[in-house]
């Protein structure tokens, strides 16, 4: 069943330098080695938004999604400094990094995020972190230190974990989201013991703005093929971008100075869109964002582009997800090791992943934002022991001759004798 999807990306402007000192070469040579690593980890990161796209049309019940891709990796990306073993290479691999040493996405990501909040001063772009910690657990010193200095984390030691911290912890989600999103933490258990928060807000006007006077009511026909009337947005659309594809045409609009855009892309009349989705492998999404073409001339008169405004907000988990992408141990309550985050004998594993999305697109522009909430509680190691009966048991006594069960029982209490 075909699915109307919003999908929010950030695109990237990778900056270029370059030196005429006497170092030159050995300069050139650290920056070209700083420029490739940078472009790992933004493919890494449109790698990982490919994939949790088609894992959520593939699970999701709702018509519309929304989900913010790079408020989730740097979530992730925070959780990492404290895993270690096959949990940390998991995470890894599900986020595409491959290679990369921890050290380089720590400082890819901080250099992603200072080019985001040193972006087009036209647009605004908000990008925050934190990490709130129960009284008396023990979070190792570097954990920390690490999440400061490459994530720009506020650190919320020593709370109680009671009513006031789900308070607080809502209203700092509430004031790095422009008020949008303001209960993303319901309740906490009294096995969570350390919560990290990224909040990402966005604001921009488009570089080439509709006219609200030619805003019209039309129709609308839904996933489910019903017709809905809702208002669209007019324009000539000679001042933006196009591009045909297989299967499908794509539009793009920018923002501000014209970096930052929203591609739109619209299946051929007849065409599913998640089929569309589905069938593709990331290289030939990512070729979805190449070659687009100004209207020709010849069309120029005639042409004409109309898209409805929208408002859209999501709230989702993604344990399910993510551990079918390729990374169950963060998630278990027994295997997961994050020993680089805690001192013994506190054993975390993440209880849920949860990101709240809200965007909105009209005239004038786009404003949208997410929170992603990541949620570790106090699990269990697994013993060391090779074989410890400390819980209830079933039990059996058979004649391995012929297979004979001459007992069978279930101990529940060896203190109980009859």
């Amino acid at each position: 069943m075909k699915k109307t999807i919003v999908t929010f990306t950030l695109m990237l402007l990778l900056l270029s330098c370059t030196v005429t000192s006497s170092e030159q070469d050995s300069s050139y040579l650290e920056d070209t080695w700083q420029a490739n690593r940078a472009e790992d980890i933004v493919t890494a990161n449109s790698h990982f938004a490919f994939n949790v796209l088609q894992q959520l049309i593939d699970t999701e019940e709702p018509d519309n999604i929304v989900f913010s891709p790079l408020s989730l990796s740097l979530a992730l990306g925070m959780t990492m400094n404290g895993a270690a073993a096959t949990t940390l290479e998991q995470m890894k691999q599900t986020l595409h990094y491959g290679d990369l040493e921890l050290e380089e996405i720590n400082q890819q990501n901080l250099h992603l995020i200072s080019n985001l909040l040193e972006f087009d001063p036209s647009i605004i772009l908000g990008l925050a972190n934190s990490i709130w910690i129960r009284n008396g657990y023990p979070v190792k010193e570097q954990f920390i230190a690490l999440n400061e200095e490459y994530y720009l984390s506020e650190i919320f030691p020593d709370l109680p974990f009671n009513e006031q911290t789900i308070i607080d912890a809502n209203a700092w989600v509430s004031d790095n989201t422009g008020g949008r999103i303001r209960d993303i933490l319901k309740n906490l258990s009294e096995d969570d013991v350390v919560f990290l928060i990224n909040a990402i807000y966005f604001a921009a006007d488009w570089k080439y703005q509709f006219d609200s006077e030619e805003t019209t009511e039309d129709y609308f026909y839904t996933g489910y093929n019903e017709p809905v009337q809702v208002p669209f947005m007019n324009c000539a659309g000679i001042d933006f971008t196009y591009l045909n594809g297989e299967n499908f045409h794509a539009a793009r609009l920018p923002y501000g100075n014209g970096d930052l855009a929203m591609y739109v892309f619209l299946p051929e009349y007849g065409a599913d869109l998640q089929e569309l989705i589905s069938d593709q492998n990331f290289a030939s999404f990512d070729s979805w964002f190449a070659g687009y073409e100004p209207v020709p001339p010849q069309m120029q008169e005639s042409s004409s582009f109309s898209m409805p405004s929208f408002q859209v907000s999501c709230s989702q988990k993604y344990e399910d997800i993510l551990s079918d992408l390729g990374m169950p141990l963060p998630f278990s309550q027994y295997s997961a090791d994050f020993s680089n985050m805690v001192y013994e004998p506190a054993h975390p594993y993440i209880r849920y992943i949860k990101q709240n999305t809200w965007i909105r697109t009209d005239e004038q522009g786009s404003e949208a934002t997410a929170a992603t909430l990541v949620m570790m509680a106090d699990g269990m190691p697994l013993e060391s022991n090779i074989f410890v009966a400390d819980r209830p048991f079933l039990y059996v006594i058979r004649d391995d001759r012929d297979g004979s069960i001459l007992f069978i029982g279930i101990m529940n209490n060896p203190l109980i004798e009859e």
